[in-house]
């Protein structure tokens, strides 16, 4: 294998391997997207409970006889 068919291999093998790594880095991303909008919609569904257990507390603190 002479010089010039030996990089022409190198390079093409180079192009192989970066779009590969192109879709590797793209599946990455839209996990990483899909995983933001999952804890996004958490955080907001915590809140919310947070805030209702809260309104019970006040409901239950208010309803019970003081000594």
């Amino acid at each position: 294998m002479d010089d010039l068919t030996h990089l022409e291999k190198r390079i093409s093998d180079l192009e192989h391997h970066i779009t590969h790594q192109d879709a590797v880095i793209q599946d990455l991303s839209d996990m990483t997207a899909q995983q933001w909008e999952v804890i996004d919609a958490l955080t907001k569904k915590h809140d919310r409970l947070s805030a209702h257990l809260a309104t019970i507390e006040e409901s239950v603190d208010a309803s019970t006889p003081q000594d």
